[in-house]
């Protein structure tokens, strides 16, 4: 059987799908893997061998071109390799073609009406399913459209933490937070809410951020912040960067977005006790309470980021309590998953 992946290298969570297919491909030699790149990358000597890389451009940077590529360079692809299936990255997906296609999406655009939604409309009829990691994205899109509620399933995240054996006073005394262009605009409240923690417990605490994607481009407000010398910024390169600082922090901080828990799930499977500022019926829905529920205000993070610091046992709790809740998303489940989708898409077990 020949696979076909599209993977976008303009975001990083296209990376945590790539090593899903990696380890497709090592789990069934037999089989023949396409990963194909709009963007030019360099050879493929890290590919195992029944993997082949292909480069098509024109390069995606926006939706127009996005359509151009799926609905007229890539059937040519599919063609010439003899592909079985096709993965799609986003919400699209090739809409004459008659081989299966299987969309993999992180978000949807909002639609309400006009063009965008009947393309959506489009693409998940045409799928034969449509999977996305986030499960109140799940709800929401099986609810938008419930005549493909089948279609529309939950997919593991790719995750491999083991729970740190590490003691409270081993860890870092430090809180770690990823900054990326979804939740920077929640930056301000969390500086805030530092400043109000350090002014409650005087104590040589630091704040790790780590930047992806291009956030934090402008650093100017951190020359006037007080506590300025205890913020640590650091460049993200790849998605393994951050969970390197993550692992060791003494807590981590999550600035809920809709589609964006894959470090808090990385946080809380490395025993890490995680903050959310999701509310507290989304906590539930997302995190079945593993996290500690903290109103997106300044105040709210400042009290569970005191609770967390003054009370052990609290600690303790949701360092386990995460550890458990995270456990089942590991690379295993996620690769099983989607050979289970993909072998329902052709009909043949892989």
């Amino acid at each position: 059987m020949t696979i076909a992946i599209h993977i976008n290298l303009r975001d990083d969570k296209w990376n945590r799908l790539y090593n899903s297919f990696i380890s497709l491909s090592h789990r069934y030699p037999s089989h023949h893997f396409i990963f194909i790149y709009d963007t030019p990358v360099g050879n493929n000597e890290t590919f195992p061998q029944n993997c082949t890389l292909v480069n098509e451009g024109p390069e995606i940077k926006n939706n127009l071109i996005k359509f151009y590529w799926y609905q007229y360079k890539l059937p040519s692809i599919l063609n010439r390799y003899g592909v079985n299936i096709m993965c799609c990255s986003g919400e699209i997906c090739n809409l004459k073609t008659t081989i299966p296609q299987i969309i993999i999406f992180n978000n949807v655009l909002a639609s309400t009406g006009g063009l965008r939604h009947a393309y959506q409309k489009k693409y998940f009829e045409k799928c034969i399913s449509a999977l996305t990691y986030n499960k109140n994205m799940l709800n929401r899109m099986q609810k938008k459209f419930p005549q493909n509620k089948k279609k529309l399933q939950a997919l593991p995240y790719n995750l491999d933490f083991q729970s740190s054996t590490n003691s409270v006073e081993e860890k870092e005394a430090a809180f770690a937070c990823v900054i990326n262009k979804k939740n920077v605009g929640a930056l301000t409240t969390l500086l805030k809410a530092f400043s109000i923690f350090k002014k409650w417990q005087h104590s040589s605490f630091q704040l790790i951020l780590i930047k992806e994607d291009g956030a934090l481009s402008q650093f100017e407000f951190f020359a006037t912040y007080k506590y300025r010398d205890d913020i640590t910024i650091i460049e993200s390169t790849s998605p393994i960067n951050p969970l390197r600082y993550i692992q060791n922090a003494f807590a981590y901080i999550h600035l809920y977005r809709e589609d964006d828990e894959y470090y808090a799930l990385a946080a809380m499977q490395a025993g890490v006790p995680t903050i959310t500022s999701a509310n507290e019926t989304t906590n539930l829905s997302v995190f079945n309470n593993a996290a500690m529920s903290a109103k997106e205000s300044e105040s709210g993070l400042a009290e569970q980021m005191m609770r967390l610091y003054k009370d052990e046992h609290i600690h303790k709790h949701y360092s386990k309590a995460g550890a458990i809740f995270a456990a089942p998303y590991t690379r295993e489940a996620s690769t099983v998953a989607m050979s289970r989708f993909i072998s329902a898409a052709v009909g043949e077990t892989l």
